[in-house]
């Protein structure tokens, strides 16, 4: 009403929505955010709100949309010859640098932010077929979370121990994984994702009715996220 800048408000708002995985409330919250920042031309608000953008994109699934939102960001950081070490760890964590990003939030002993950064990391060690490596960044990453006691973020790291561990065949250990996974959840993003890899190791061990109950099971948590 006083017309000043609410960018801020806008993207603590698209956080908390995102939180709750309500991904298109939360990109239209980020996307004001943006507009707000670029309105009142304060630099630091634009980066910010373009990082949350993408993030925003990241989580429907556009990557390319990410990506153009990522790049965005870097470039009014670049040009604007921002320092600010805290804005560049966020971008560099996003933009295939997040070894560099890491070594800022380690320095700050900030260990849900590194945390974050490892889960990056073992993404792409395992998505580029290094697996011992992705298996080391989340084991890491397990121990900053639980130093911050940041249970999704436990949860989330075990996850993906879990789906590493599926596809080496290693079914007993992969189970014990999402079990741990399973104990820290609290995100539906997070459950339904835990029910599909259950599946797959019910389906892979040839016990097709807790397969199809598991399989089941993830179809519900997504239908109640899709239902919002």
């Amino acid at each position: 009403e006083s017309g000043l800048n609410t960018a801020r408000h806008h993207q603590s708002l698209g956080e908390a929505y995102s939180l709750q995985a309500d991904f298109e409330k939360a990109l239209r919250h980020m996307i004001d955010a943006l507009m707000e920042a670029e309105q009142s031309r304060i630099i630091p608000q634009i980066v910010w709100s373009s990082i949350g953008v993408g993030d925003a994109y990241s989580n429907l699934g556009d990557a390319e949309a990410a990506m153009k939102y990522f790049d965005y960001a870097k470039k009014i950081q670049d040009t604007s010859n921002l320092e600010a070490l805290a804005l560049k760890a966020s971008g560099d964590a996003r933009l295939g640098t997040p070894g560099q990003a890491m070594q800022y939030y380690k320095s700050i002993d900030a260990g849900i932010a590194t945390g974050l950064i490892l889960l990056r990391l073992g993404e792409m060690n395992y998505n580029t077929g290094k697996a011992d490596s992705a298996i080391d960044n989340y084991t890491n990453a397990i121990e900053y979370f639980s130093r911050s006691h940041a249970r999704e973020g436990i949860a989330k790291a075990n996850l993906r121990l879990g789906d590493i561990y599926i596809e080496k065949h290693e079914f007993d250990l992969a189970g014990s994984f999402l079990e741990k996974s399973m104990n820290q959840a609290s995100s539906e993003e997070t459950l339904w994702e835990i029910w599909y890899h259950k599946g797959r190791i019910y389906e892979q061990t040839h016990q097709s009715d807790s397969a199809i109950a598991a399989y089941k099971k993830a179809i519900e948590i997504i239908e109640t996220i899709r239902g919002r």
